[in-house]
């Protein structure tokens, strides 16, 4: 019992400090927060106007605007997964942290307690920034939460289901020694194909299917439901429940296949890294 009590104060004590750091160099330190905030808003503006341009005039600005919108949050979830949690464990290979916390007996996943409330509040940012520029060059969108409880389960449910993803991508960047081009086919694919930018019932429907047997497709199709953009393809019970049960499960897959990195690392030593 003491001893857990110990590992818990560790645990917290090592959270804590990765917060501090993390929240002065990715946010504060030479205003690096606001140089990337205002080149996302020029990537927004860029990626947003074309689709008002062509947009169909029937569905209205304000529906359009919510479909941007959605496309926006789920994007920019799978980025901070790919570009903050995964490629982390390069950082920290290049700095020799994941050496220090392996001979030390502590999970690298200790870092991410710290790194992750970081990565939202970035993410929370982002998405205010989204809104307003939608709001600004297109129209606002027409969305409202329609069961608060039910949003924070979808995006909670997206939340496990991206950071089971960007496990499984640091764990091949444990294995491997490469991740670019696995990273970048991921990162850009995986929305497009699981239904990340466009409701499941407007997808061809090999597509859709495929979407279906995949986690991914299912909390950003219970977010667009609670935020009244669109409707599920199932009923949204269904939805949670197979949603939930394949989040879990690829939780736990992503889990074991990233300890078995570890251990792989133990036993052979870490990779020469190379971005591709």
């Amino acid at each position: 019992m003491i001893a857990l009590f110990d590992r818990l104060v560790e645990a917290t004590r090592i959270a804590w400090v990765s917060f501090k750091l993390y929240t002065v160099s990715d946010i504060i330190r030479g205003k690096s927060g606001v140089i990337s905030l205002a080149g996302i808003s020029l990537w927004l503006i860029l990626l947003i106007l074309p689709v008002s341009l062509f947009a169909n005039p029937q569905i209205g600005l304000g529906r359009v605007a919510a479909f941007i919108f959605g496309g926006i949050l789920v994007f920019n979830v799978y980025s901070v997964a790919t570009w903050d949690w995964a490629w982390e464990i390069r950082k920290l290979i290049n700095y020799n942290v994941l050496e220090y916390l392996i001979v030390s007996g502590k999970s690298p996943l200790m870092v991410y307690l710290g790194l992750i409330p970081v990565s939202l509040i970035w993410l929370l940012m982002i998405i205010v920034l989204g809104y307003g520029i939608v709001n600004v060059f297109i129209a606002q969108p027409r969305i409202a939460i329609s069961d608060f409880k039910l949003f924070i389960l979808a995006f909670t449910l997206l939340i496990i289901v991206v950071l089971s993803y960007a496990l499984i991508l640091a764990s091949t960047i444990l294995i491997s020694g490469t991740s670019g081009a696995v990273v970048e086919i991921f990162s850009w694919i995986l929305p497009l194909v699981t239904g990340g930018f466009t409701p499941l019932s407007l997808m061809p429907e090999p597509l859709r299917t495929i979407a279906l047997l995949t986690p991914f497709s299912y909390p950003a199709e219970l977010l667009r439901k609670t935020l009244n953009i669109y409707e599920t393809i199932l009923p949204i019970d269904t939805m949670f429940i197979i949603g939930y049960t394949y989040g879990l499960a690829f939780l736990t897959f992503s889990i074991t296949l990233f300890k078995l990195g570890i251990r792989k690392t133990l036993k052979e030593g870490l990779k020469t890294l190379s971005a591709w």
